[in-house]
């Protein structure tokens, strides 16, 4: 599972901040609150002024030509420079 996170600019524009992927084994702490607060640590909107959503995606292991599918995404942190 991975999560593309966006932001609404003051203009109404809508634009990508990046993917961020599920490591949480436990489902039961995987809730929207808590996938919103990781979001907006990740990118410095810890008080909540930005308009933040996201789309949950599922990422298959193996893609047909068996390479890491996780290694075709951007991890959001390390665009940020946080990794």
């Amino acid at each position: 599972m991975i999560y593309e996170f966006y932001s609404i600019d003051k203009a109404g524009r809508h634009e990508f901040l990046g993917i961020m992927p599920e490591r949480r084994k436990d489902p039961r702490r995987i809730t929207k609150k808590s996938i919103m607060n990781w979001g907006r640590l990740a990118v410095c909107d810890p008080k909540g002024e930005k308009k933040i959503y996201f789309f949950p995606r599922i990422v298959s292991d193996l893609p047909p030509n068996g390479k890491d599918r996780m290694a075709e995404f951007v991890d959001l942190r390390v665009v940020l420079g946080r990794a």
